[in-house]
């Protein structure tokens, strides 16, 4: 299977051809979070280290098993200090209007090509998706994906990469789809076997882990507690235009909700920080951070 990667970066000759058969790979969608990529509360600045490492795992795991691999990206402080300060979530009852969109775009675009150019470092060359280009919301405000050059891709053993984007909206103008969404949007067409976000913190605690370190970890999130951990990451103060971990959390389990016609997924928010935790994850054999059910 061939997966966009060159040969120095760990891909072996003659990988680049159509797979045989896709239905006997399994699909993983691998979120790289905007706190994980970037530090949040700077303007524009990419943690160019852990991109790199990152990339290494990514590629590791590829190269020592054939996955349908759909790669995203958060805007960290690259998409999020524009989307807050134009309101481009709101779409046209927004301060920003059109420019407003188009200057949001134009952020995650700079965070995009500034992980292709590190990536490119290590030999790891993943296929951007501009989701403006092919999801639309729907004026329900369902997020419609259009997937057929995305799924080309995954046959032709590549690795896609999507991320949070400002998309048009029936009903608004334009809004915001966080990877969350367009991973939910894609998902139903996919049939995901694992679905992983890797952030800065392992997983979900009861309080902010970088102002507590003694938070309580929460292993597990379902419908047994999930209002009571909603509540906790909502008051937490980790919060950004796309609603920040609550907003993972309730994304994840609308997800989970509807897993079982699809086979059951399994659905794990890590910590990208922790070295060979998305390597693992990537081939399910990751066993810490919180399992969402």
């Amino acid at each position: 299977m061939a997966t966009g990667l060159a040969e120095s970066g760990g891909a072996r000759a003659g990988r680049h051809s159509f797979l045989e058969d896709c239905s006997l790979v399994e699909c993983v969608f691998l979120k790289l979070g905007g706190s994980l990529l970037t530090e949040k509360k700077r303007a524009a600045s990419l943690r160019r280290a852990v991109a790199r490492r990152l990339a290494r795992e990514i590629m590791a795991a590829l190269a020592e098993r054939p996955l349908r691999l759909v790669l995203g990206h958060g805007a960290g402080s690259f998409g999020h200090f524009a989307a807050a300060r134009h309101r481009t979530a709101e779409g046209l009852r927004g301060r920003g209007g059109w420019r407003g969109y188009a200057e949001t775009r134009l952020a995650v675009i700079r965070l995009n090509v500034l992980l292709l150019e590190v990536w490119r470092k290590v030999g790891f060359y993943p296929l951007v998706v501009a989701p403006s280009s092919c999801f639309l919301r729907a004026a329900d405000g369902r997020l419609l994906a259009h997937t057929d050059v995305l799924k080309e891709m995954l046959d032709a053993g590549q690795v896609p990469l999507v991320f949070g984007d400002a998309v048009l909206d029936r009903r608004q103008g334009f809004s915001i789809a966080s990877t969350e969404e367009i991973f939910a949007a894609l998902a139903g067409q996919l049939n995901p076997q694992r679905i992983i976000l890797a952030t800065d913190v392992d997983g979900v605690f009861a309080r902010d882990p970088a102002q507590h370190p003694q938070a309580a970890h929460i292993p597990v999130v379902s419908a047994e507690n999930e209002a009571v951990v909603l509540d906790a990451t909502a008051r937490c103060g980790r919060r950004d235009v796309t609603g920040g971990m609550a907003g993972k959390i309730r994304q994840l389990r609308r997800l989970a909700a509807r897993s079982r016609p699809l086979g059951g997924m399994e659905l794990r928010i890590i910590s990208g920080l922790r070295p060979g935790a998305v390597y693992a994850a990537l081939l399910g054999k990751y066993r810490g951070g919180t399992l969402i059910r």
